[in-house]
């Protein structure tokens, strides 16, 4: 038996084993009162012995959806948790599941985890993520398999852990472009499971500085194609907030490109010392290495970090940490260590004063193994100070510093970046808010020759309104600002200028549930020199969402950017983002959505005055209805659309639709069902160097399965693949089966599979192929 099927086969064999245990237990319910023991087991796992004749190609069989290997092969998966109380005082709770089909060849097809509690300790064992993550340094984010244990007293806890590690870390930063989506990741394919997502405002001013940070959940904010690398929001993603300040995507993962087997052995602990409940210490170590050729040869060549931190609480007003780390990399003869320190204080004096300081300093090449959103090479701090007076009213004074080159090396230039500033915030009426901000920015370098050094004086100010019981519209609400930035270049190679921005946002409601919005931005540059301006951008946008009918709710925003050349008297470049989404029910049984996404971008100061210029543009598609005639019956219908086009460099577009009709219906009590399901496909690749590449492909699919009796059951199915167009080949696919239930929680099932491919373009890949199979299955 292939070892790939060993997890089954035990499962299989636990379910027999159920079936001896005494009587008082119902298998899937172990209970013992006079030993404190209460365990409930769920579960479903399937194994199949496959024999398959291949008359052609067995390669191409072996490697096609649903194929075998030529002679003996199996399949299975299973999938159970289990849950419950072990002794009177143990908790036991754990899932484990197992699909071929859902990962690799090299054993990875397996997903568990399981941990055995008692009041704050526990046991770990199986797949985890982001361990000892109340550190920065030494917080091992990545997913491993492994055992970690967790120790607890009054005073003092410990974590300890040792596991295998999958793939090679990378960081991705991807500009929002006011979709959902596909975004595409650099280094395909995704370790399951091992993405952190984040959306990170930057300052528009000073891109090194991040405003707010806000974590994005995997199925309920985004999905992802972990093979392409491809993430989808739910929401369009905004590609600016409304100050301006520019929206990133950052993703860290863990990459199968090079590597998907478990080729990297990790371990650490921490230990934290709370000696009172205001001041606690502690260590940590982890560490990375590659396993092969061997463990003891891999730990010599590890990568590790040591962290010392420490937590304070002064008088229930201000809570202070401090971590301080070192990481040093064996891989390399010499041995180099590099440190880091990061401390941060939060504080609240009474109801009127509020302070936060933050400051972080890592050098050069410290290794980012365990957290790879550690930025080495820099130093950065960041101070703030609130006051607030006259009870709505507040000011708040900051400084934010950055700089590189950490530690200093001589032969590079170092860059710093210097950020005061001043902000005031405060409600003059019951529905009027104002703000105002000044700051100073100032970036230079130590070189003798400045390349960077610079300064600006940045001032805004605006307002927010909220007018009630207008007639027609009943509520508005009306927010501005304006902005101005005092460039000066000291190094006398750039323009200084003088910029002007002024964004407005006039929102209504005029029905219950009803938002409509118009937004206006527009931003001037000014040349101080030339004494006239230069550059201008203007950005508009027109939205509303609209809930008001119980049926029918749907949403929809258009942007459009325009960039312009003052000078020249010419548009350098525009874009276009259109959204449009929508839920309807129009009676009882019927479900619909839809939702629309396109975008343009369009430069035109192209040289090549025959084209005019060049864009890129993509549209995205995305409809599904629901039919539920009757209790039983289901029609579905779904349309999925992307499309792309880039004329950058050469003229590329590429167009994928999927269009699929699915019907469900059982009758007969149940005992009959039917499904049948038309999908075409359809792929095109259009590049101006290359013959366009066009195929269809046509998945028609009938099953009928039939309940003869409560222990007696059938199974037929048909299916044909036709791809045609730029290719032509078509596979066909005929399966019968046969079902006896031997008792609650086992069947068996004996198959019949016929199938057969034949290329036109490529008739040595054609085969028919003849499967024989037992399935067993068991059920807790």
């Amino acid at each position: 038996m292939q070892k790939k099927c060993i997890i089954v086969i035990v499962f299989i064999i636990l379910l027999w084993t159920a079936l001896i245990l005494p009587l008082q237990s119902e298998a899937y319910v172990w209970r013992d009162e006079k030993g404190g023991t209460d365990v409930s087991i769920l579960g479903l796992g399937m194994l199949r012995l496959n024999y398959a004749s291949v008359d052609g190609d067995a390669d191409a069989f072996a490697n096609s959806d649903d194929g075998f290997d030529e002679g003996v092969d199996t399949y299975g998966f299973a999938s159970f948790t289990v849950n419950g109380t072990l002794f009177h005082s143990y908790g036991l709770e754990g899932f484990l599941r197992y699909d071929e089909e859902e990962y690799d060849d090299e054993g990875n097809a397996l997903n568990f985890l399981f941990t055995l509690s008692r009041d704050e300790n526990y046991l770990s064992f199986g797949d985890q993520s982001d361990i000892f993550s109340e550190n920065y340094f030494s917080r091992y984010v990545s997913p491993f398999r492994g055992l970690t244990f967790h120790a607890e007293t009054d005073h003092v806890n410990a974590t300890t852990y040792g596991a295998l590690a999958q793939g090679s870390v990378e960081k991705d930063e991807l500009r929002a472009d006011g979709t959902s989506g596909p975004y595409d990741l650099r280094h395909p394919p995704v370790v399951p499971g091992s993405e952190v997502v984040t959306l990170e405002v930057r300052n528009r001013n000073n891109l090194e500085q991040t405003i707010e940070r806000i974590s994005q959940t995997r199925n309920e904010d985004y999905t992802i194609d972990y093979d392409a690398g491809e993430i989808r929001f739910n929401d369009p993603v905004d590609r600016e907030t409304f100050h301006g300040d520019p929206v990133l995507i950052v993703v860290v993962y863990r990459s199968e490109e090079e590597s998907s087997s478990f080729s990297a052995a990790t371990g650490g602990g921490s230990v934290t010392v709370s000696p009172t409940d205001w001041a606690s210490v502690g260590a940590t170590y982890v560490t990375e290495f590659d396993k092969e050729p061997s463990l003891s040869e891999g730990a010599d060549a590890r990568q590790q970090v040591y962290s010392l931190n420490g937590a304070l609480n002064v008088f229930d007003a201000v809570n202070t940490s401090v971590e301080y780390a070192v990481s040093q990399d064996y891989q390399n003869p010499d041995n180099p260590s590099y440190q880091a320190i990061r401390a941060t204080a939060d504080g609240q004096f009474g109801e009127r004063v509020e302070m936060h300081g933050a400051f972080h300093r890592t050098e050069r090449d410290f290794l980012t193994f365990a957290n790879p959103d550690i930025e080495p090479d820099e130093q950065e701090l960041d101070v703030m100070g609130k006051y607030a007076f006259l009870s709505s009213h507040s000011v708040e004074i900051g400084y934010y510093m950055f700089q590189d080159n950490i530690p200093n090396d001589e032969s590079e230039p170092t860059l710093t970046t210097l950020n005061p500033y001043i902000a005031y915030n405060g409600t003059i009426r019951e529905h009027t808010q104002i703000f105002s901000r000044l700051e100073y920015l100032q970036n230079r370098d130590d070189l003798t020759l400045k390349e960077t050094d610079a300064h600006s004086n940045i001032f805004s100010i605006g307002a927010k309104h909220d007018f009630r019981n207008v007639p027609a519209l009943k509520k508005i609400m009306l927010r501005a600002e304006y902005e101005r930035e005092d460039f000066e270049d000291d190094t006398e190679q750039d323009d200084d200028t003088l910029s002007h921005q002024a964004v407005a946002r006039l929102e209504t409601e005029p029905f219950k549930r009803t938002t409509w919005y118009l937004q206006q931005r527009e931003r001037w540059i000014r040349d101080k020199t030339l004494d006239e301006n230069t550059e201008r951008q203007d950005t508009s946008e027109i939205g509303f969402d609209v809930g008001a009918w119980q049926r029918l709710s749907f949403s929809s925003s258009y942007e459009y950017r325009a960039d312009h050349d003052l000078v020249a008297d010419t548009l350098i470049s525009e874009r276009h983002t259109a959204i449009f989404g929508a839920d309807y029910q129009p009676m009882e049984g019927i479900d619909a959505y839809g939702k629309v996404e396109f975008r343009q971008e369009m430069w035109h100061d192209d040289p090549d005055a025959a084209t005019g210029g060049y864009s890129t543009e993509g549209l995205t598609i995305t409809g599904r209805v629901a039919y539920n005639p009757l209790k039983d019956l289901t029609l579905r219908l779904t349309y999925d659309l992307d499309q792309e086009k880039d004329a950058r460099t050469d003229e590329i577009e590429t167009i994928e639709d999927e269009t699929e009709f699915r019907v469900n219906y059982a009758l007969n009590q149940r005992r009959t069902r039917l499904t049948g399901s038309v999908l075409m496909e359809r792929d095109l690749l259009d590049a101006s160097l290359m013959p366009e590449a066009k195929t269809r492909t046509m998945t028609y699919f009938l099953s009928l399965g039939q309940q003869f009796n409560d222990s007696w059951d059938g199974l037929a199915q048909y299916k044909r693949e036709q791809v045609d167009i730029d290719a032509d080949n078509c596979r066909e696919d005929v399966l019968g089966e046969v079902g006896w239930q031997v008792s609650r929680f086992i069947k068996f099932a004996l198959g019949y599979q016929y199938s057969t491919f034949a290329d036109h373009y490529a008739p040595e890949t054609d085969y028919t192929a003849h499967s024989a199979y037992i399935r067993l299955i068991g059920k807790l």
